[in-house]
């Protein structure tokens, strides 16, 4: 069994319209309920998650991506959407370089 990756749904087939994928009404919308949605589950949790500002910055986050993020990520697994935004913060500085982050997962043969 191994562990789901980055909370990722997995592979599904690409939107049907353009808009929904590059940001039109839709994709405005997934993108909303998403940010709400995470939010809430934020808010929910340990204080330590819940800081100033936080809000603000998880809409930067979801709105400088493409609606299709909103549908891949797993909402469930807000640490993974906190993942997605250090990484990319940290990938916006030159000095860093190559940015990832490692899991590990246990794999039992059957």
């Amino acid at each position: 069994m191994a562990a789901e990756s980055c909370g990722s749904r997995g592979a599904s087939p690409p939107p049907l319209h353009p808009s929904s994928a590059s940001g039109g009404a839709a994709g405005r919308r997934r993108k909303a309920e998403a940010y709400r949605e995470v939010l809430r589950r934020i808010r929910g949790g340990p204080a330590s998650d819940a800081r100033p500002g936080l809000d603000d910055e998880l809409w930067a986050h979801f709105h400088s991506l493409p609606a299709r993020y909103a549908l891949d990520v797993n909402i469930e697994r807000v640490e993974d959407v906190l993942l997605h935004k250090r990484l990319l913060e940290e990938a916006r500085e030159p000095m860093n370089g190559l940015v990832f982050d490692v899991r590990r997962s246990q794999v039992i043969n059957s």
